[in-house]
This record gives structure tokens, C-alpha cells and sequence, in this order.
């Protein structure tokens, strides 16, 4: 690994083409101006210091990459100087070939930077095609067309791990994250963003018009400030592949319209807040009722399904990509079961509770009481949780028997709920049900086991954010948000 530092006035396509793989090239503070396109090259990360911006001569974009891997991109304010090119952006990423035949891009990250003023029509500050494991993460876009759009062609390869999460996007004319796959697609993750002052749609994820299928992915923990945007803040599905996508804990507020949807067979929505939204869910062409709706909350209130509309068995749902730093942390800890991942509750990959609260959780009656799970961390949100219920470790196991469990144990509300916050699938010691009345009681009083079970819920969201170490009360840890597990 190594390091080349340039200044401003520097030839930087000369620099990049002579860098060897493994170096990065740190950018001092001042302006770079841009009039030709900059051809990044496999290995060869780009770092700016604060105050390094790269200024377009408002007709080209600023780095293009063709089938390129391992490059970081971050630290840059990339302008548009009011305009920019069409069907590119700042930052333009293909395959070898630039279609679906070639070598798609791979392991690109592009991470704290500023996009702004790039207000070319017919594309977006990142124009991304044929791409996978890339990371659109902590970058701010403001004052543009549109912030983020990634699409395939039909023929292209399978994909995997696009990740667009915590970036805060304002005041684009037209949309803020768009995708149109024509081909197979996973793990596909728009989450953790900010978005507000849209002039169409906040977040238009879509498949596109022919052989798009997406396998995986998540619409998790957005924020959307609808005030003063247009369209939709979230259109979803289309066309005919599947479309397996779990859509939660997002806040859409103060618009017209919530979510819109097409066609979106494996899609699970539930968890999500609206405020001051007067048609949280509508139908988008193509409708044809493939949605699975479980409980949200909607100006206030709890509402399980969307009235009038019904639906068969919740889907597979998936849990987001990991949370940013310093918010909610303790949903990124990942706890796994013999048979399979714990719940996005607490960073896994496959929920499997019921979140319409219709069927309770058997999964502390699967495996006998007063066996310590090893997959529980201490450091985990249920670690956490446990060592505060006095549940018992490892150490302690030896001391405790499956007989002394009780049969009633998976009846005790508090005990259910813990379950359900495992997705049904996490092998947990809850034979001191004592122990988690005593937690839940602390911070809800007659939340114990002969409390109503929104009561118990309640008191395990409060203990959850009690247990967080932000200290700080999240929307994901809201009591509010657990009441449909239960």
C-alpha cells in the first residue's frame, strides 16, 4: 500500500494512469477543474482532504470506470457547475464492455462525499449500470436532477450487493434513488437515508420493463420529508419478475400519497410510520395485489393490512444492511440459530416472526430451557437484554436444568416477546421469566406476565433503547415499533 499526494494544477488522469494497484491518491484542499473525463484505474483509490473539490466545466462528468474493481472514493465535493453531461454524472460506472456482455465493476465504494449542482437532464449525479458489490454510503447530494440511479440490461450477469444507505438527498427536480434491473439482482439495499424536497419520487424502486427479478433487498429505516416534493415518495415493484423486498421502519411524512406499488410478489411491508399522509398505500400500473402488508402505523394509529385489500401468507422478509454509526446500532449484531438467522431486529438476514400477531412464536419451546445458546453475544441487543433479565450464560448453565424450565414458560408474555424479537428462530434461555418481568417492569410498570401483551412489548422496545449505547431513543427501538410482534 501506498500513498501519492497531488495539488491542484495537477494532471490527475497522468497521476491515476502511473499509480501501480494498492495506492491511493490523496487530493489536497483546493479546486481541481475537470473539462475531460477521468478514467479510474482497477486498485487505485481516490482520497480528498478536506476542501478538495472537483469542479466540471458543466459539460463532462468528472470519473468514468469500465469494468474496474477495488477503488474507495471519498472525501470530494464533486460540482456540476449548474449543469453536467447527459446520460453520465460525477461518477460513471459500466461493465468492461459498457453493457450487458462485459465484466461488471466490482468492490467499488463511494463514501462521504458532496454531490452538488449537477443538473443535467437525463441522468444522475451517480449514473451507475452493471455494477455489484458497490456501496453508496454517507455521501450528501443537494441542489440536482436526480441523485442516484442504477440499472442492468436484459443478458447480464446475476449481481449482488448494491447498497445505497445513509446518504441525505435535497432538493433534486426529479428523483432521488431510482433503479431499473432488467436482469437478476440480490441484496439490493436502499436504507438509513435522508431524503426530502423531491421533485417526483423520493425513492423509485423498480424492476425494469422486460427480465428484471430481484431475489433480495431492503426499502429499511428511510426518512422522508414529502414536504415541498411531487409523485410518490415511494414507488415499488413493476413488470412481472419477483420482487423480494422487505420494506420497514421507514418515516414518510406530509404528502398526499405513502408507497406505491405494481407488481411485487414477495414483497413485506410492515413496521413503517406515516405522518400527516392521507393514502399511505395506492396501486401503480401493473397493480395486481402481489403486496403482503403486515402492521404500520398510519397518522398515530396501529393498522394491520391495507383495508379492502387481502392477502395470502407473509413472504420471506430481509433485514437491512448494517446500521450507520452512532444510530441504532444494536441492529447490526448478527446472532445466528443452527437452523437459521435470528431477525432483522438484530442484524440477520431472514425474519421468520409473524408480524401480523396472529401466530406466537414457538421458538423457546423448540429447544429445551436452561441450555445457554453460545449464538447469544454479549454484546448484542438480546445479550444485552438478557444480562439485564438476569438470563442465564454459558457460565451458568451447568447450574440449571430443562426440567426446572416450567411448561409454561413460552405462555409468559415477556417471554413470548423476547422470542419474537428472535424472529421465532433464535434458541434463547428464558427460564428466568422472573428476571424479565423485573427488566420490562423497570421501565413499564405492570408490563410483567400478567400484563397486556402491547404492555410487555412496550417494555421491551423501552428496555431495547435503555440498552442502546447512543442512549439516544430511536425510531427502530420505539415501543410503537414492537407491537405487531407480539
Amino acid at each position: 500500500m501506498s500513498t501519492i499526494t497531488i495539488s491542484p494544477g495537477t494532471n490527475i488522469q497522468k497521476a491515476i494512469n502511473s499509480a501501480a494497484s494498492g495506492t491511493t491518491i490523496v487530493f489536497q484542499s483546493g479546486t481541481y477543474n475537470v473539462s475531460s473525463v477521468i478514467n479510474l484505474k482497477s486498485g487505485v483509490s481516490l482520497q480528498g482532504q478536506p476542501g478538495a473539490v472537483l469542479k466540471s466545466s458543466g459539460s463532462v462528468g468528472i470519473f468514468q470506470g469500465l469494468g474496474v474493481h477495488d477503488i474507495n472514493i471519498s472525501g470530494f465535493t464533486f460540482d456540476g457547475n449548474n449543469r453536467g453531461p447527459s446520460n453520465s454524472g460525477a461518477i460513471y460506472l459500466d461493465s468492461s464492455s459498457g453493457g450487458a456482455s462485459g465484466t461488471p465493476s466490482n468492490n467499488i465504494h463511494i463514501s462521504n462525499n458532496t454531490f452538488q449542482n449537477w443538473l443535467n437532464k437525463d441522468s444522475a449525479n451517480l449514473w451507475l449500470w452493471h455494477t455489484q458489490n458497490t456501496y453508496v454510503q454517507g455521501n450528501t447530494f443537494k441542489n440536482g436532477n436526480e441523485a442516484i440511479g442504477w440499472s442492468t440490461d436484459v443478458g447480464a450477469p446475476p449481481l449482488n450487493n448494491l447498497v445505497v444507505s445513509n446518504n441525505t438527498i435535497t432538493g433534486m427536480k426529479y428523483i432521488g434513488i431510482e433503479t431499473a434491473f432488467d436482469s437478476t439482482v440480490s441484496n439490493v439495499h436502499i436504507d438509513y437515508n435522508k431524503i426530502s424536497n423531491i421533485g417526483d419520487m423520493s425513492i423509485s424502486f423498480v424492476e425494469g420493463a422486460v427480465g428484471g427479478k430481484v431475489m433480495s433487498g431492503t426499502v429499511w429505516g428511510n426518512q422522508i420529508d414529502a414536504s415541498h416534493s411531487g409523485g410518490t415518495p415511494i414507488e415499488l415493484g413493476n413488470y412481472k419478475g419477483p420482487f423480494n423486498v422487505t420494506v420497514s421502519q421507514n418515516v414518510v411524512s406530509n404528502h398526499e400519497w405513502g408507497m406505491m406499488f405494481s407488481h411485487t410478489a414477495g414483497m413485506a411491508v410492515f413496521g413503517n410510520t406515516f405522518k400527516n399522509v392521507q393514502n399511505p398505500f395506492s396501486d401503480d400500473g401493473g397493480y395486481d395485489k402481489t403486496e403482503w402488508i403486515g402492521t404500520n402505523t398510519i397518522n398515530g394509529a396501529q393498522q394491520t393490512g391495507w383495508p379492502g385489500h387481502k392477502y395470502g401468507a407473509q413472504p420471506a422478509t430481509y433485514s437491512p444492511s448494517p446500521a450507520p454509526s452512532g444510530t441504532a446500532s444494536t441492529l447490526s449484531a448478527t446472532l445466528s440459530d443452527t437452523q437459521s438467522l435470528a431477525s432483522a431486529a438484530v442484524g440477520a438476514s431472514v425474519l421468520s416472526a409473524d408480524t401480523t400477531g396472529s401466530k406466537a412464536s414457538t421458538a423457546a419451546g423448540t429447544t429445551a430451557t436452561g441450555t445457554a445458546d453460545p449464538s447469544i453475544q454479549p454484546d448484542t441487543v438480546l445479550g444485552k437484554l438478557g444480562a439485564t433479565a438476569g438470563f442465564n450464560n454459558a457460565a451458568s448453565a451447568s447450574r440449571d436444568s430443562a426440567a426446572g424450565a416450567g411448561s409454561d414458560t413460552q405462555s409468559r408474555h415477556g417471554a413470548g416477546t423476547l422470542a419474537q424479537l428472535a424472529g421465532g428462530s433464535l434458541k434463547a434461555d428464558l427460564t428466568n421469566v422472573s428476571g424479565l418481568d423485573k427488566a420490562l417492569g423497570a421501565v413499564a410498570p405492570n408490563a410483567g406476565s400478567g400484563a397486556r401483551t402491547e404492555q410487555a412489548v412496550g417494555g421491551v422496545g423501552a428496555a431495547l433503547s435503555s440498552l442502546d449505547q447512543s442512549g439516544k431513543q430511536h425510531d427502530v427501538l420505539n415501543p410503537d415499533t414492537w407491537r405487531h410482534h407480539a
